[in-house]
């Protein structure tokens, strides 16, 4: 009976051993299983930290970069709102074909070479490729200047109509004149070069185009009028009138006249013989001949250094060139280079390079249709008397040779 009892005293010992057992690994494994979740959600605090510790690293140097970008941008607009530019010139009074070229200075009176214009109204004033303005219309307008930092200025400018014989009025009369003259033309690229050379000596020329041409260069036509310069007719095909009938003489003449209204809206108003050979529909016309009393001789050497010795010589010699007509032409290649030359040397003597029409207002002289003109002198204005050719004191300067490649014989 005892050892009943002690065998299930032992069951019971060894049944609770067990259950202690059992539950002290229950009790290792929610231990684990907490240190577990406890070590999980640690790392997961710290990573969280972590992230919110670059983030704002991040944020503060962005903040930094920002500042100092604004600081930059502050550094840079300080000048702009403490150097403003300007135009020399805030208000323009400019008279349609006027060209002029616009100074531009910021507040410490330092020109300014790099910016851009613009015109609110390219019909009344537009803006060329060098920077000047150009009146094409009449009316008022706003050009605007820009540099490339942003700042701007603006100028008004007020366009009158040119007169019907394109004069200018602001000429010093007291100043030698001198008409430079060009033939054959409009010739693309030696047009547009001269004219460039002649903008800038505020020179202006007569140009006697031929119809051939102006059909070819229509925008050249344009550009012509459109600066302030002469567009006259030297007739449609060049052809000398001792060679056509008095029909095709006036063929000749009229069909240019049309073909430039066309182009400018109004019709030339002098006309030159081709070869200088008058005919009898030329001087019975309307229109008033111009001859010249200097030929450069570029249409015979075609070299720019011999036309420019053919100006300078007559001051080599003593005489002078105000009130002469000089004879060139676009036509030729080298005439451009020369032309650079000669407004350089005029300019330097003071000459003002003028048109036909300008030259005979300023001398006074009312030109008249199939009159010839040779030159417009200031003691003697006379214009078709060939001995009067050395009144200027020149008489050696006033080559009357042809012109247009004619022969040398032909003159006149």
């Amino acid at each position: 009976m005892d050892s009943i009892d002690e065998r299930r005293r032992d069951e019971e010992y060894r049944r609770r051993r067990r259950e202690r057992i059992r539950k002290r690994k229950q009790r290792e494994v929610r231990r684990r299983r907490i240190t577990l979740v406890l070590t999980t959600i640690i790392i997961i605090l710290f990573v969280i930290l972590i992230v919110k510790i670059v983030s704002a690293c991040r944020a503060d140097k962005i903040v930094s970069t920002t500042e100092k970008t604004a600081n930059t941008v502050q550094s840079t607009e300080m000048p702009t709102l403490a150097n403003p530019i300007k135009f020399t010139e805030s208000q323009l009074q400019l008279n349609v074909g006027n060209v002029h070229k616009p100074f531009i200075m910021d507040s410490n009176r330092t020109e300014l070479t790099e910016f851009s214009l613009k015109s609110e109204n390219e019909e009344i004033v537009r803006v060329n490729e060098n920077n000047e303005l150009i009146a094409t219309g009449e009316g008022d307008v706003t050009v605007i200047c820009t540099v490339a930092d942003g700042r701007q200025a603006e100028c008004q400018v007020h366009v009158s109509p040119m007169s019907s014989t394109g004069i200018r009025k602001d000429l010093d009369i007291n100043k030698p004149m001198v008409a430079l003259t060009f033939d054959d033309g409009p010739n693309g690229g030696n047009t547009t070069s001269i004219l460039e050379t002649l903008n800038k000596y505020n020179g202006k020329a007569t140009f006697f185009m031929a119809g051939y041409k102006i059909e070819e260069y229509p925008d050249i036509v344009r550009q012509v009028f459109e600066q302030g310069h002469e567009v006259a007719n030297h007739s449609r095909d060049h052809l000398y009138a001792n060679d056509l009938t008095v029909e095709q003489q006036k063929e000749q003449m009229e069909s240019v006249n049309q073909q430039v209204k066309a182009i400018i809206g109004q019709e030339p108003t002098l006309f030159r013989c081709p070869g200088g050979i008058e005919g009898e529909y030329y001087t019975s016309s309307k229109m008033p001949l111009i001859s010249w009393s200097i030929d450069t001789l570029d249409w015979k050497t075609k070299n720019s250094h011999s036309t420019y010795e053919r100006i300078t010589s007559v001051f080599e010699k003593g005489y002078n060139l105000d009130g002469d007509i000089v004879l060139m032409h676009d036509l030729q290649d080298s005439t451009p280079n020369a032309v650079q030359r000669i407004c350089a040397y005029l300019n330097e003597k003071g000459y003002q390079m003028v048109t036909v029409s300008e030259l005979a207002y300023y001398r006074g002289v009312q030109m008249e249709g199939g009159e010839i003109y040779r030159y417009f002198y200031k003691d003697n204005p006379s214009h078709n008397d060939e001995q009067d050719f050395d009144t200027n004191d020149s008489n050696e300067n006033t080559d009357n040779s042809s012109d247009d490649n004619t022969e040398e014989t032909v003159t006149a």
